[in-house]
């Protein structure tokens, strides 16, 4: 039996930025824990199938791949909040780059921008209590900076056992660029 690869030279990658919360290291382990098994799924479903030379997924494919990698993420979580008692948690964004597109998803205020044309454009909604004083239109966007309680997290990996994250397709160019951060950037050098 033989087998040939050929490469079809197509550009993939994952790139997650996990954010934790919690005392002491809870949060550092959180974060860990969410970034290895999100990477662990999208290994499994998304580039063993890509070296296998099986055909490109579709998108509704990419999406339900980044659905299923941030449930894996929680479940991992969750464990170890049981085995350990501790309260801990992460905010979460990954982007999954297939070819020329790219699957986002997203829980809590760390986020991702798509930068086309010299214009950085955030992609999503923060899960946050002053981004939702924001939609409900008590709060302008702006005063989220200085707002006392702008790190009041409303959807976060660890927090329920059935998490769902936003998740936006989006169509890339060849000049774009992709950047993904957490709260910590985002405050420091605003929109």
């Amino acid at each position: 039996m033989r087998a040939i690869q050929v490469s079809r030279g197509q550009a993939s990658g994952i790139f997650i930025v996990a954010d934790g919360m919690g005392g002491e290291a809870a949060g550092e382990v959180a974060s860990g824990l969410a970034v290895r098994s999100a990477a662990a799924v999208v290994l499994t479903d998304y580039l063993v199938p890509q070296i296998a030379a099986e055909p490109a997924q579709t998108n509704a494919q990419l999406e339900a791949i980044v659905q299923k990698a941030v449930r894996a993420a929680n479940r991992s979580v969750l464990c170890v909040i049981d085995e350990r008692n501790i309260k801990m948690g992460t905010t979460f964004v990954m982007a999954l780059v297939a070819e020329s597109r790219v699957a986002i998803g997203n829980i809590g205020d760390s986020r991702a921008y798509l930068y086309r044309g010299g214009e950085l454009t955030r992609i999503g909604q923060d899960h946050s209590l002053v981004m939702r004083l924001v939609m409900l239109g008590q709060l302008d966007e702006h005063e989220i900076y200085d707002h006392p309680q702008r790190h009041v997290i409303l959807r976060s990996l660890g927090d329920l056992p059935d998490v769902e994250a936003d998740v936006f397709l989006q169509s890339l160019h060849p000049d774009d660029g992709l950047m993904l951060c957490c709260d910590g950037q985002w405050e420091k050098v605003r929109d």
